[in-house]
């Protein structure tokens, strides 16, 4: 068999969005040919469901631990490149491909680019500032203007398809990170090597249509739910050891000052909330601070 294209998905504790991911990933009209299923679960309904659907192009492979989304990753990107697969589709099990026609675009993108080194593709991109340690939104009118745009970063969660001779090079997730900006590591890890990250403008922009998010403006601060907020800290500890890793030391202190910022401005949304965010973001500033990546 040919392995042009495998794929992983990375799971916790949600057996029946991973069954309608898997669902939508089969039905597309380019599936890969092999998915892996990286469960981080510690029961077993999970791997339970898998065997139900008595799938010959499904592996399961139960970590053992939450070892996060970096850390399945890494196991996965590993698995399917020592398997020989080409290209690697690296998805969530709560974020299916948004169309049918997702990975057969995908591919085209690829196959009109093999004059390029290209690392990976997607549907849904970023720009990233080094001088400010952020994402950058593109612009319609630079999605308007060319059927393929080049970004710096590309999310889990936007079908997200790694040329494994990335992986061959060394080039893989950080597991310490756990969770949060997993892939901004590995996407500049990618950048520095010379390999570019292409998304598929038509799509980019349809989903923009769809989601009504055409003109959408970032909030310089809002309010987080209580599951958010407590992802905070995993996000301010890992943007500082990347930016720190990477020598982008004029984005390091400023994100250091908007940490600082963050612990007062939460106090807007009454003592309580304010107590929980300055406690949260105190931590992952420390932690980002004192400790790092190696």
């Amino acid at each position: 068999m040919d392995k042009q294209f495998g794929g992983f998905i990375i799971t916790y504790q949600r057996p029946e969005d991973l069954l309608n991911t898997i669902n939508q990933v089969f039905a597309q009209s380019f599936p890969p040919q092999k998915l892996w299923i990286i469960d981080n679960s510690a029961d077993q309904v999970t791997k339970t469901a898998i065997q139900n659907l008595n799938d010959p192009r499904l592996v399961y492979y139960a970590v053992g631990y939450n070892s996060g989304p970096a850390g399945a990753a890494k196991i996965g990107l590993e698995m399917l490149t020592k398997e020989g697969f080409q290209w690697i589709y690296w998805g969530d099990d709560n974020d299916p491909p948004p169309y049918p026609y997702t990975f057969e675009r995908l591919f085209s993108l690829i196959q009109s680019n093999l004059h390029l080194k290209v690392g990976q593709v997607g549907v849904v991109g970023q720009r990233f500032d080094k001088n400010l340690g952020k994402t950058l939104r593109l612009k319609n009118i630079e999605l308007e203007q060319s059927p393929v745009v080049a970004v710096d970063t590309i999310s889990g969660n936007q079908s997200k398809i790694i040329n494994s001779a990335v992986i061959r090079e060394g080039i893989l997730t950080s597991p310490e990170l756990f969770f949060g900006f997993e892939e901004l590591d590995f996407d500049l890890k990618m950048g520095s090597s010379g390999y570019l990250s292409l998304v598929d403008s038509r799509i980019f922009l349809e989903l923009r249509e769809k989601y009504q998010r055409a003109q959408f403006e970032r909030p310089v601060y809002s309010k987080k739910s209580s599951n958010s907020i407590s992802r905070e800290y995993y996000s301010i500890r890992n943007l500082l050891w990347i930016l720190r890793k990477n020598r982008m030391m004029v984005a390091y202190w400023i994100n250091v000052g908007k940490s600082i910022s963050k612990m007062l401005i939460g106090f807007r949304f009454g003592w309580n909330y304010g107590v929980l965010n300055m406690n949260i973001v105190f931590k992952g500033l420390k932690d980002g601070v004192l400790k790092g990546l190696e």
